[in-house]
C-alpha cells in the first residue's frame, strides 16, 4: 500500500513538473515571448562563440575583442552543445525549459525541508504562476538566473543530510549542485547561496540539541562545506579571477532603474515590484498567521531581507549599507525573484489550516489570472524595437569586400546581439558592457551606443567614437531610427542604402580594412590551463549523473524535514 502511495505522490510531483514545462513551451516556442527580451539574444551570441571556438573564450565580435571569461559559461556551453543539433535559438528555448523544469524540481526539494509533502507541492504549484519567474524569463531574458537558482534549490537536501549526518555521497552531491551554480551565475552562488543555503545551515545547526554529543561534529561538518564550497568557487573560476585581475578596468557607473526608488516612479513601480510580486503581495500578511514549525523564524528573517533588497536601491538604506561599493554595480531586479521563491513555503503553510484551507482553489485561480495578465502585458508591452528582418545585413556584412570593417547599429535593441551571431563581422559596439575595454566606451556610462539617445551624454560620447573611426576601422552604421539622421549628417556619413522598412546603411569614406593581427590584438596568445579548465566545466553533468545512482528516495522526506510530524500534529 505504501508503494501505491508513493507512486502516487510521485505522479501528482511530475504533473506539476509537466504543467510548468507545458505552458512555458507555448510562451516560448509558439508565441517566442522571449525574443523580445533584453538578455536572450546576448546569452545566444555568447553560446554561439563557444559553438564555434569552444576551447578559445577570445571573441572579437563585440568591442573590439573581448574574453567570455567575464561570465561564467555553464549555461551558454550548454546552448552550444545543444546547438549542434538545433541550432542556437532553438537550443536556447530548450535550456530555458530544463531551467524552468530544474527550478520546479528545486523549489519542492526546498520547501519539503520546511513543510510537509502536501504543502510542498501546493508551494510548487504555486510557483509554476510566479510572475517574477515569467518576468525573468520573457522580460529580462536572464537565463543564467534561473537556470543557477534551479541547481541552487536542489542543492539545499542534500547539504541538509550531510551536515546533519556526515555521509560523504551527499556531501558530493551538494558540491556538485553548487559547482553547477558557480559556473552557471557567479552572483547566485556569492549572494543567492546565504539567503537559500544559510537557512538551510541554520537549521542543521539548531535542530541539534546543546545536550547531543554530536552537536560539534554537525557545526564542523557545516564550516566544512562553506569551506569546500569557497575554495571551489575559487579554484572552478579561476579564469574569471584572472580576467578580473588582470583585464578588467574601472567603468563609469552606468545608471541603473532598480537602484533608484520605485515608489517615485510609476513605471518603476509597475515593472520592478508589482509586477513580479503581483498574488503574493495580498497574501504577504499570511506569513505571520501560518503554524508555526522549526526553522520558520529564521526563514521569515531571511525571507524579510531579501523583500527590503527587493524594494530597490534607492527605498530603503539597507543595500547600500549591505553592499558599500558593490551596490554600483549590482542590480536588484534579483531579490525581488529570489524573495518571492523564497515565499512559497511559508505562505503554503497558511492554507493548510482552517479556515484558510477552503481558499487554497482561489489563490490558485488568483495566481493563474495574474500570470497571464503579465504575460498578456509582456506580449503586448513595447520594450525592444519591431522584429527588423537581418537576413540582408547579413548578406551585406559577409560580403568579401565588407568582412573586414567594423560596422555599428543604432535603435535595434537586443536585435543587436542576434546580428552579432549571425554574422561574422565585428562591431565596436556591444552589449555586455562589463567586458570592454575601449576607453571611450568604459568612460561614457552608456549602457550601449546602440541606445545612446537615451542617456545625456550619449550624442557626445558617439561623436568622439565617430571622430576616430579610421581607428576603430568604423566604416558602417546600420541606422533603425530616424532620430540620428541629423546627428550622422553633422559628422560626415551619407548614406549608402535605404530600405523599405526606413532601415538606413550608413557609410564614410577613407577607412582602412582590418589586419588580421588587429582582430586579436589582446587575445591570449597560447593554449593555457586556464583555456583547458573553461571549456571543461560540462563534466559537471557527468558527474552529476554518476552521483544520482544512491539518491534517497523523495518519500524519505521524513529524512529531510524533521519538523513533518510537529508541523502535522499542530495541523491536526
Amino acid at each position: 500500500m505504501s508503494a501505491i502511495a508513493d507512486l502516487n505522490q510521485k505522479l501528482k510531483l511530475a504533473l506539476i513538473v509537466c504543467a510548468s514545462l507545458m505552458l512555458n513551451a507555448f510562451f516560448l516556442v509558439i508565441l517566442r515571448l522571449h525574443e523580445k527580451s533584453y538578455d536572450a539574444y546576448t546569452h545566444m551570441f555568447f553560446s554561439a562563440h563557444y559553438a564555434k571556438s569552444w576551447w578559445n573564450p577570445w571573441n572579437p565580435k563585440w568591442y573590439g575583442g573581448f574574453d567570455q571569461t567575464s561570465y561564467p559559461p555553464l549555461c551558454h556551453q550548454t546552448i552550444a552543445l545543444f546547438s549542434f543539433w538545433f541550432g542556437v535559438e532553438n537550443a536556447y528555448i530548450l535550456v530555458q525549459l530544463l531551467a524552468v523544469g530544474i527550478l520546479t524540481l528545486g523549489i519542492y526539494r526546498f520547501s519539503l525541508i520546511w513543510v510537509p509533502e502536501e504543502t510542498a507541492r501546493f508551494a510548487t504549484l504555486l510557483s509554476i504562476f510566479l510572475t517574477s519567474v515569467a518576468q525573468c524569463i520573457y522580460q529580462f531574458g536572464q537565463l543564467p538566473t534561473i537556470f543557477s537558482l534551479g541547481f541552487l534549490l536542489n542543492a539545499a537536501p542534500f547539504v541538509l543530510h550531510w551536515i546533519r549526518e556526515g555521509r560523504f555521497r551527499q556531501l558530493f552531491m551538494a558540491l556538485l549542485h553548487v559547482s553547477l551554480v558557480m559556473t552557471s551565475h557567479h552572483l547566485t552562488f556569492l549572494l543567492g547561496a546565504m539567503f537559500f543555503l544559510g537557512p538551510v545551515i541554520f537549521k542543521s545547526i539548531l535542530d541539534t540539541s546543546h545536550a547531543d554529543q554530536n552537536k560539534r561534529k554537525v557545526i564542523v561538518r557545516a564550516f566544512f562545506f562553506i569551506g569546500l564550497s569557497g575554495l571551489l568557487f575559487v579554484l572552478l573560476l579561476y579564469p574569471f579571477f584572472y580576467y578580473l585581475t588582470h583585464y578588467a578596468v574601472t567603468q563609469r557607473e552606468i545608471p541603473h532603474v532598480t537602484r533608484g526608488n520605485y515608489f517615485a516612479n510609476l513605471n518603476s513601480f509597475l515593472t520592478f515590484f508589482l509586477i513580479p510580486n503581483s498574488f503574493l503581495l495580498p497574501l504577504i500578511p499570511f506569513i505571520a498567521v501560518g503554524p508555526s514549525f522549526k526553522g520558520r523564524p529564521l526563514l521569515v528573517c531571511f525571507w524579510a531581507i531579501l523583500f527590503l533588497l527587493g524594494l530597490g536601491g534607492g527605498a530603503t538604506p539597507v543595500p547600500k549599507l549591505l553592499f558599500g561599493e558593490m551596490f554600483y554595480t549590482l542590480t536588484f531586479d534579483r531579490f525581488c525573484l529570489w524573495a518571492t521563491v523564497l515565499t512559497l513555503p511559508l505562505l503554503a503553510t497558511a492554507f493548510f489550516r482552517p479556515p484558510l484551507e477552503a481558499l487554497r482553489l482561489f489563490i490558485v485561480l488568483t495566481a493563474i489570472a495574474a500570470y497571464l495578465i503579465v504575460l498578456y502585458g509582456i506580449s503586448a508591452a513595447k520594450f525592444q524595437p519591431n522584429p527588423i528582418n537581418l537576413t540582408r545585413l547579413v548578406d551585406f556584412l559577409n560580403q568579401k569586400d565588407y568582412r573586414n570593417y567594423r560596422y555599428l547599429t543604432l535603435g535595434f535593441g537586443s536585435q543587436m546581439s542576434r546580428l552579432g551571431f549571425l554574422t561574422d563581422a565585428p562591431t565596436i559596439d556591444g552589449n555586455y558592457h562589463t567586458a570592454r575595454m575601449i576607453t571611450e566606451l568604459r568612460e561614457s556610462g552608456l549602457e550601449s551606443l546602440d541606445n545612446a539617445k537615451y542617456f545625456p551624454q550619449g550624442l557626445q560620447v558617439m561623436a568622439e567614437i565617430l571622430k576616430r573611426a579610421e581607428t576603430f576601422h568604423l566604416r558602417f552604421i546600420f541606422s533603425n531610427d530616424p532620430f540620428y539622421n541629423d546627428f550622422l549628417i553633422q559628422q560626415g556619413w551619407r548614406v549608402s542604402k535605404t530600405f523599405k522598412d526606413g532601415l538606413k546603411i550608413w557609410t564614410t569614406d577613407g577607412i582602412s580594412p582590418l589586419m588580421a593581427a588587429e582582430m586579436t590584438e589582446h587575445a591570449p596568445v597560447t593554449f593555457t590551463f586556464k583555456h583547458l579548465l573553461w571549456g571543461s566545466y560540462p563534466v559537471l553533468y557527468v558527474l552529476f549523473a554518476l552521483g544520482l545512482i544512491g539518491i534517497p528516495k523523495p518519500s524519505n522526506h521524513k529524512e529531510i524535514s524533521s519538523c513533518t510530524k510537529d508541523f502535522s500534529s499542530r495541523l491536526s
